[in-house]
C-alpha cells in the first residue's frame, strides 16, 4: 500500500509502517507509506486480521511499530475512537469529556454538544443509561471537544441503529476534520470517503 497524496496539505504521514505481531509467522504488513490531507475523508477496508484496527493505533501513538514512523504535521492535532469506545465506562457523560478533553474549556464544551445535537442536561446522566446513539454522540464530543485537526475512528459504524448509522454518515462526510476510517460498511465509505486505501 503506497501512495502519494493528492491534496496540498497533508496534516498526516506515515513512513515504511511495519509490524510483526508473531517473529514466526512474519510481518502482518510492511512498508506501508500513506498521508492523509487537511479536511480529507479517507476509509481503510481489508478483510478481517489483515491488521486495520492495528494500524489505526500505530497512527494515533496507541501502539509502536517494527519500522516506520508517524509523522503529525505542524500544529495538526489527532484523536482517536476506537472499536469499543464504551466498553465498560463508568461515569457521567462530563467524566467522559474531562477524561477525553481535559484542557478544553467550558465554552469549546457547549459549542461541541451544540454542534453534535446534544442536550445540556445529558452531561449529568450516568454515560451507560444513555442510548447508542447519544453513546456514540457523547463519545465524539469527548474528542471534538479538544478541536481536534484529525479523526482517526475504527469501526464507528458498529451496532449502530439505522437512524444513528445516517446521522453519522452526514457528519463524517459534511465535517471539517480530517477523517481516517476502518469500515466495513459500503454504503457509509460510499458516502463519506473521498479515497479508499485497501489493506491486503
Amino acid at each position: 500500500l503506497a501512495l502519494v497524496s493528492r491534496w496540498r496539505f497533508p496534516v498526516l504521514q506515515a513512513y515504511g509502517l511495519s509490524i510483526t505481531v508473531d517473529p514466526k509467522v512474519g510481518p502482518l504488513f510492511e512498508n506501508i507509506d500513506l498521508a492523509v490531507d487537511e479536511g480529507e475523508k479517507v476509509a481503510l477496508v481489508g478483510r478481517n486480521g489483515v491488521g486495520k484496527s492495528l494500524m489505526v493505533k500505530m497512527l494515533a501513538g496507541r501502539l509502536l511499530p517494527t519500522r516506520g514512523r508517524v509523522v503529525l504535521n505542524g500544529s495538526a492535532r489527532l484523536v482517536y475512537l476506537p472499536q469499543d469506545f464504551d466498553h465498560g465506562f463508568e461515569g457521567t457523560l462530563l467524566d467522559l469529556l474531562e477524561r477525553e478533553s481535559p484542557e478544553a474549556p467550558w465554552h469549546a464544551i457547549a459549542r461541541t454538544l451544540h454542534r453534535l445535537g446534544l442536550e445540556a442536561d445529558l452531561l449529568d446522566r450516568p454515560y451507560r443509561t444513555l442510548s447508542l446513539g447519544e453513546r456514540m454522540r457523547g463519545a465524539l464530543a469527548a474528542i471534538l471537544a479538544s478541536a481536534p485537526t484529525i479523526l482517526l475512528l475504527d469501526e464507528p459504524t458498529n451496532h449502530l441503529d439505522v437512524a444513528t448509522k445516517e446521522w453519522l454518515e452526514r457528519f463524517l462526510r459534511d465535517c471539517p476534520e480530517a477523517v481516517l476510517m476502518v469500515c466495513h460498511d459500503r454504503t457509509v465509505v460510499n458516502t463519506v470517503a473521498d479515497r479508499v486505501l485497501e489493506l491486503e
